[in-house]
């Protein structure tokens, strides 16, 4: 009995480790997918630096509750947790491009930037742009400037050269 309870409390440590590294943590249920879908979405999402796993739900609702989290209406059913470590949106994102194509998975909510969702708000989060596009749209909004100037010096000296 008592080797069980600390196999638990292990597992509890380790979600609870795993909530607090993410950026975003996500419950869905995985009721009707079968392996090779679950298979192909643990493959996707380990390209974009997030990880799909099975717990019990309640040593989820423990490792959580650790952390201040209130996620007990959440956890109904069998559910899945995708944790991103890097980037907020990119897994949500994922996810719900992944739900469209297999309507068996259901977003429930989550945790993102320490802050409990419900699916609303995950699908709206998932809507954003990921922290790659942003960047690239702020270097492109410091570069424009830039190329407008260079490009007017350069039409200043062709007039100048023409006169």
């Amino acid at each position: 009995m008592k080797e069980i309870i600390a196999k638990k409390a292990e597992v509890v440590k380790n979600i609870s480790s795993e909530i607090e590294k993410s950026q975003s943590y996500v419950v869905c249920e995985y009721r009707g997918l079968t392996v090779a879908q679950i298979t192909t979405l643990r493959r996707d999402l380990a390209k974009i630096g997030g990880k799909l796993t099975v717990y019990k739900n309640n040593l989820v609702e423990r490792a959580a509750k650790e952390h201040g989290y209130e996620l007990k209406d959440l956890l109904t059913g069998p559910n899945a947790f995708a944790s991103a470590s890097e980037d907020p949106v990119g897994v949500p994102n994922l996810l719900f491009k992944f739900a469209k194509k297999n309507p068996s998975l259901v977003i429930k909510g989550g945790i993102v930037e320490n802050r409990v969702v419900n699916a609303d708000e995950m699908q709206a989060i998932s809507k954003l742009p990921t922290k790659p596009a942003l960047i690239s749209m702020l270097l492109g909004c410091l570069q424009s400037p830039l190329t407008k100037l260079a490009y007017v010096v350069k039409e200043v000296a062709n007039q100048k050269e023409n006169a």
